[in-house]
């Protein structure tokens, strides 16, 4: 839903997919505030797609009444 939101937001309707190319800088020291940048959104990009996969398959094995214990899993 939140294409949705976008569209009717500006009125251009989905923006293209963007290509990003990167090149590395030999340094001597590395940047270490761009690298903890990077690892950062690297860890929460991956926790919330574990979260959404869990959110996923929480509501299906609850619906038929059924429990699953942590045992079990």
């Amino acid at each position: 839903m939140a294409g949705d939101d976008y569209k009717r937001g500006t009125g251009r309707g989905h923006r293209p997919e963007r290509r990003i190319s990167v090149r590395g800088v030999r340094r001597e020291q590395p940047d270490l505030r761009k690298l903890a940048q990077a690892l950062i959104a690297l860890a929460q990009a991956q926790a919330e797609a574990e979260a959404q996969a869990q959110a996923a398959i929480q509501p299906r094995a609850t619906s038929t009444g059924l429990t699953v214990s942590k045992e079990a899993a």
